[in-house]
């Protein structure tokens, strides 16, 4: 899976090179503004620079099942918010 961040429609992208598609999430907050994709087999981490959050995608990669969100305030870390 390729992952990456469009500015514009304040989503990030999910391209599966096998299927050649695109999957489309929305992110939290307005502007989110990620400009770093880190991550680990099962999550993606997405600090979101306008907002002052951190929001975590957990995905199975092999199942066509929607992924979980979770926003984390880096000004209040234990406000937790799940989508």
């Amino acid at each position: 899976m390729v992952w990456l961040s469009d500015f514009g429609a304040n989503a990030v992208l999910r391209f599966d090179p096998q299927s050649e598609e695109f999957e489309v999430f929305d992110l939290p907050s307005n502007p989110s503004n990620v400009r770093q994709i880190l991550g680990r087999r099962g999550e993606v981490w997405l600090p979101e620079s306008a907002a002052d959050q951190l929001v975590v995608i957990r995905h199975a990669e092999s199942q066509k099942q929607l992924p979980k969100t979770t926003s984390i305030n880096l000004l209040n870390p234990e406000g937790i918010q799940n989508t």
